[in-house]
């Protein structure tokens, strides 16, 4: 099974956040803050099918659900971002570095 590797960098503020895979629930983290030093506020590995899939994030405090769909073969890093109440789904064949 194929894992795709999520990083929420800027955007979070003391956020319980929710990530589903083709509709179940595949990670939840609770008080996600961005560290603005390095634009990154939490990691996750979470095992994907086969083929593509829908990945959506809801950050309930902020009144936010938004989904992509993708295919973790082709690209398996997503960075996901929160500006001015909008997600930005960045699928990435590798990893953004750490600043």
């Amino acid at each position: 099974m194929p894992t795709l590797q999520i990083d929420l960098r800027d955007g979070f503020d003391h956020d319980d956040v929710v990530l589903h895979v083709n509709n179940r629930e595949a990670a939840r983290r609770s008080d996600v803050t961005t560290d603005l030093a390095i634009s990154h506020a939490a990691s996750f590995d979470v095992p994907v099918p086969e083929g593509r899939c829908a990945l959506r994030i809801e950050i309930p405090a902020q009144n936010i659900s938004s989904s992509v769909d993708l295919d973790p073969a082709h690209t398996p890093y997503v960075a996901i971002f929160v500006r001015k109440g909008r997600v930005e789904f960045h699928k990435l064949k590798e990893a953004i570095a750490m600043l």
